[in-house]
């Protein structure tokens, strides 16, 4: 028994031992499986992510390719006028600066042909200009405003024009065109003086003789040496005075006597005298009473030729009178005219 029992414990022993190793050997093949686990759970992570990477690179190119495919010029049916609209307004963002640059080389180029045109534009119409003078110089006054009219219209920033074609109204007895025509010369050229002396005339001729009085002041203040402008302040004072009742002969010895229009109005003689003029008929006597009220130092009697009773001092002033208002123009001036009064004896 003590035999058998030993050689069964033994045998236990190396049973026992042998089920340990079986265990064991289990064991590592369940770890050697699941290391082959872990290792193809590695490897199909790494190809899901190799794919999920070409999947993002493919996605880019494709973006990329659609990206240089948009900004291929699209090609549209030329014949269809609504396509052709479209296309238009559908053009793409990148070719803004391109755009942009032809936009502004052919806003240049524009600007360069239009400054040729201005240019010759500018020639053409001086040589109207001179066509237009050379009118004026021979008479044609209507011919010189159809040339002048036509270089403004070339040229409408030349205020020369203006103050020509104002002059040629002023010789035809236009003055309201006249004084249009001055006072856009003044516009043009607020420092040039022949504008306000054809604004003067102008105003002259529209019986506003005061304003004319100014315009031709406002000529002496940029031209002092201008005798023209003197001469016209003259008549303009000499006229305003006519307008309130004075004869021309009383308006020229007030004038040298108290030197302007207003102190002429202000002095104590002169409501005597206007009131003297109404009374008066149309013989001409006022004068001789008006020379009676003047101090001898003023007298301005004067002896003309041999007169006979049947020549009357009427029949004189009335010679006097059309010459004072019908004067000569010599070379554009209007002389200073002067009259002669007889003292009978």
């Amino acid at each position: 028994m003590d035999f058998e029992s030993a050689e069964a414990i033994h045998g236990c022993r190396n049973e026992i031992m042998h089920k340990k190793d079986l265990n064991l050997q289990e064991e590592e093949m369940n770890s050697d499986d699941d290391l082959l686990e872990d290792g193809q759970s590695r490897q199909k992570a790494e190809k899901r992510r190799a794919k999920k990477k070409r999947q993002r690179e493919r996605k880019k190119l494709e973006k990329k390719k659609h990206l240089e495919e948009n900004e291929q010029e699209p090609e549209w049916d030329v014949n269809s006028a609504f396509v052709a609209n479209a296309a238009s307004h559908i053009r793409p963002k990148s070719r803004n600066k391109l755009d942009k640059k032809h936009s502004a080389n052919k806003e240049n180029e524009e600007k360069v042909h239009e400054d040729d045109c201005t240019d010759l534009m500018i020639q053409r119409a001086r040589h109207l200009a001179e066509q237009g003078i050379n009118s004026v110089n021979d008479g044609n006054y209507t011919k010189a405003i159809e040339l002048f009219s036509e270089a403004i219209r070339l040229d409408p920033k030349d205020y020369r024009y203006f103050g020509n074609r104002s002059y040629c109204y002023d010789l035809l007895e236009l003055y309201p065109k006249a004084l249009v025509d001055a006072d856009v010369s003044i516009q043009l050229s607020a420092d040039w003086p022949k504008g306000y002396f054809r604004k003067g005339r102008a105003l002259k001729g529209c019986n506003r003789y005061a304003e004319a009085e100014d315009a031709f002041k406002m000529v002496l203040k940029l031209d002092e040496e201008c005798e023209e402008a003197l001469i016209e302040i003259d008549t303009c004072q000499v006229l305003q005075l006519m307008a309130h009742g004075f004869t021309q002969g009383q308006s020229f010895h007030l004038l040298e006597e108290y030197g302007s229009v207003p102190a002429v109005m202000e002095a104590p003689i002169s409501a005597k005298v206007l009131q003297e003029n109404m009374k008066l008929d149309e013989t001409g006597e006022e004068e001789l009473l008006f020379l009676n009220e003047l101090s001898e130092t003023q007298s301005c009697s004067l002896w003309v030729g041999n007169i006979t009773d049947q020549v009357t001092e009427k029949q004189l002033w009335d010679l006097f009178k059309w010459q004072i208002e019908n004067p000569q123009r010599i070379s554009g001036k209007t002389p200073r005219v002067n009259l002669g009064f007889l003292q009978w004896m």
